[in-house]
């Protein structure tokens, strides 16, 4: 095994476990404050909720696993799960992505349109887009899962 095989195999370990942890406590905290205060519950909030809430998605099901591929080469967790894991990777993502464009058209319609849009940028309408976008993921991001899967080869 070469020496950079091996320095790969304990650095990158090491740097996703902070981001594991870091990410993991950050998001953990950010869910709990915007549950647990009613007076938190905005349009704004529910937003950084959702996003929260997908990046939480990826750190449990991508970061772990990405590490342990880097050491031992191989996909030990099973078929199941590597289908899971590379679906949940995908819903994660793009509900980030999709929640950030929520935003940012909520913004735009704050500042562009700030009184004609106030019946728009309501608590109900922006938990219906946030819904929307977790199915429209979760349906779009089956092919990922039914694709994924383990291969064997033999060198």
């Amino acid at each position: 095994m070469s020496q950079l095989v091996q320095i790969v195999q304990i650095v990158v370990p090491t740097i996703f476990s902070m981001i594991f942890l870091v990410g993991l406590i950050g998001n953990s905290m950010i869910v709990m404050a915007v549950t647990s205060n009613r007076k938190m519950w905005s349009t704004a909030n529910f937003l950084v909720l959702n996003l929260a809430l997908a990046d939480l998605i990826f750190i449990i099901f991508c970061v772990p696993f990405t590490a342990v591929d880097y050491v031992v080469h191989s996909w030990p967790f099973g078929w199941v799960w590597c289908k899971f894991v590379q679906y949940s990777i995908i819903v994660a993502v793009f509900t980030s992505g999709l929640t950030l464009v929520l935003m940012s058209a909520w913004r735009f319609l704050a500042v562009v349109y700030p009184l004609e849009s106030i019946s728009i940028r309501t608590k109900r309408n922006t938990i219906f887009a946030i819904g929307v976008t977790w199915l429209v993921t979760l349906t779009l991001s089956l092919p990922v899962g039914l694709a994924h899967g383990v291969v064997t080869t033999s060198w």
